[in-house]
């Protein structure tokens, strides 16, 4: 996963990569329920930050 919190705090850019297109859709889900985060700040200003969040899915039955 590879999101960015914009300067008001909000989830934007959410990007994923999956072996199934049915787990991007779920990690994108998960990612957009975060909920308003503070933004980062810089020499006093808020800015948006870049993350990247590992999620790994454990998938029983295959």
């Amino acid at each position: 996963m590879q999101f960015k919190i914009d300067k008001m705090g909000k989830v934007v850019n959410v990007r994923a990569r999956a072996a199934k297109p049915e787990l991007e859709v779920e990690a994108k889900r998960v990612v957009g329920e975060l909920p308003q985060i503070k933004p980062g700040e810089h020499e006093g200003e808020k800015v948006g930050v870049l993350y990247s969040l590992p999620i790994t899915f454990q998938i029983s039955g295959e």
